[in-house]
């Protein structure tokens, strides 16, 4: 079912085109990759700590297959900052 002239389809929901640019910001954070503490590390490197704001905290080294850490504030999460890369163990 098409939108009026002045809206757009977002997730098939019609939308007025002023709020696309706000829109588009909402797509890219929902497409970031966030974890909770006590989740299960799925790849070892610095992950920032974000506030509910988004704003960062911390940065930590985490290592796959561990848990998160538990965060300062309630709503806290992690996001991926930079990968690490592993070395073969030589032995």
């Amino acid at each position: 079912m098409p939108c009026a002239k002045n809206k757009i389809i977002f997730k098939g929901i019609c939308i007025e085109k002023e709020f696309t640019l706000t829109c588009l910001f909402i797509t890219k954070i929902n497409m970031q990759i966030l974890h909770k503490p006590g989740e299960i590390v799925p790849i070892s490197g610095i992950y920032s700590e974000l506030s509910i704001s988004g704003i960062k905290q911390t940065e930590i080294t985490c290592v796959k297959g561990e848990a998160f850490p538990n965060t300062k504030d309630d709503g806290y999460h992690y996001e991926l900052f930079r990968g690490a890369k592993h070395r073969k163990s030589e032995g």
